[in-house]
């Protein structure tokens, strides 16, 4: 998503919620934006999985990565 300050509030993997886990659940990565990561183990993968993030940003801009700030690669 384009808001590199985006709080995770809830990850869901096929509709049942998941917690962050490098092997099953979700991670998340800064710059650009917020990036999710979602581990699903090799024996449960699937054609098509059905994922969710419901999360709260500070401050609404326009969609996109077009922003100055969304372009800060600098480790925080």
């Amino acid at each position: 998503m384009q808001y590199k300050d985006a709080e995770i509030i809830e990850v869901c993997i096929d509709g049942h919620k998941v917690n962050q886990s490098e092997v099953e659940g979700y991670m998340v990565r800064r710059g650009p934006g917020t990036i999710v990561q979602f581990n699903i183990p090799p024996g449960k993968v699937r054609e098509v999985h059905f994922v969710s993030v419901a999360y709260k940003v500070g401050s609404v801009h326009k969609q996109g990565f077009d922003q100055e700030s969304d372009w800060d690669f600098k480790a925080k």
